[in-house]
This record gives structure tokens, C-alpha cells and sequence, in this order.
């Protein structure tokens, strides 16, 4: 991830405010750390808690922090999209290693769904998810989101290499 920061470095500065500080985005994005997997899960986790939780106040914080899940889970994707897009400094190969090795982390990561347990009526009451259903939750939204958007962006950036390639 140094050898990414480092490049990250060249880039036009018109674009290193959209990247925060380059050392910790570009290694959190782009290494298996915990955005590219862990807040598309977050981002459903709390939609889940929000649509079963009965109380009013824990209702509408949960919908501001659905919200602001679901705007990081985007940037997140945003900035690798942009990488693969635009290679700049030459990243986008690394990049596509880095975004591989980001969702399979996330897959080994992954435990299997356990069984539930009941959850008291308080509990539920404040959207309370318990830790199967937390497991649950992660493995779909691996499944269904991650995956897909991985292999959705990682053939674009294999076809805009062979294009550069044959120019």
C-alpha cells in the first residue's frame, strides 16, 4: 500500500481533497480493509434495525446513520471505480490486485450464520441484531453487493487495459 500512497502522491491535486488522507483511503480501500465490505454490510445492518426497531428516537437516529452508511459504502466504491477508471500514476493493475484481495479477505473473514436466539422485547425494541443475524447479514450482502460490484468493476478496468493495450 506504500507503493500506491506513493503513486497517489503524483496525482493531480485537484482530486487528492476527494481522497482524504491518501495513506489511510488508499490502504482501506484497497487492501481488505473495512470499507469496501464492512459498510455496504453496516449500511444494511442499520436499515434492518431501523425497519424493526419500535422506538421513535432510536427510529430516527437509525435512519440518519442508515443514511450516512450507505454515502460511505458509495464513496467507497466511487473511489476504487475512479482508480480503475482513470488509472492514474499507473494503479490501476495494483488496484485490481488490491480490490481482489479486499473481497477475498472479506469472504475468509466471513463466519457462517449460527443458529438465532431470541432477543428480548427491549432489545428488539432498539433494533437489537443479534450475532447470527449479524453473520447473516454480512454473508448476503457479500454475496449480493461485494461480489458483484467487484467483478462488475474489475472486468471494466481488464477491458479498458486490453483497449489501451490494442491502441
Amino acid at each position: 500500500m506504500v507503493e500506491i500512497a506513493a503513486r497517489l502522491s503524483t496525482v493531480d491535486a485537484s482530486v487528492r481533497p476527494l481522497m482524504g488522507h491518501a495513506d489511510a483511503d488508499v490502504s482501506l480501500g484497497l487492501s481488505g480493509g473495512p470499507v469496501l465490505g464492512a459498510r455496504p454490510v453496516a449500511a444494511r445492518r442499520v436499515r434492518w434495525k431501523h425497519a424493526r426497531a419500535a422506538d421513535g428516537a432510536v427510529r430516527e437516529a437509525l435512519a440518519k446513520v442508515a443514511a450516512d452508511e450507505a454515502r460511505h459504502a458509495t464513496l467507497a466504491w466511487q473511489f476504487v471505480r475512479w482508480v480503475l477508471a482513470t488509472d492514474p500514476a499507473g494503479l490501476r493493475v495494483t488496484a485490481l490486485a488490491g480490490l481482489r484481495a479486499a473481497v477475498d479477505a472479506e469472504f475468509a473473514a466471513a463466519e457462517p450464520p449460527g443458529p438465532s436466539r431470541d432477543v428480548a422485547p427491549a432489545l428488539a425494541a432498539h433494533g437489537y441484531v443479534d450475532d447470527a443475524l449479524r453473520r447473516e447479514i454480512r454473508q448476503r450482502v457479500m454475496m449480493d453487493v461485494v461480489a458483484p460490484c467487484a467483478r462488475a468493476l474489475a472486468g471494466a478496468a481488464r477491458a479498458r487495459t486490453q483497449e489501451e493495450a490494442l491502441s
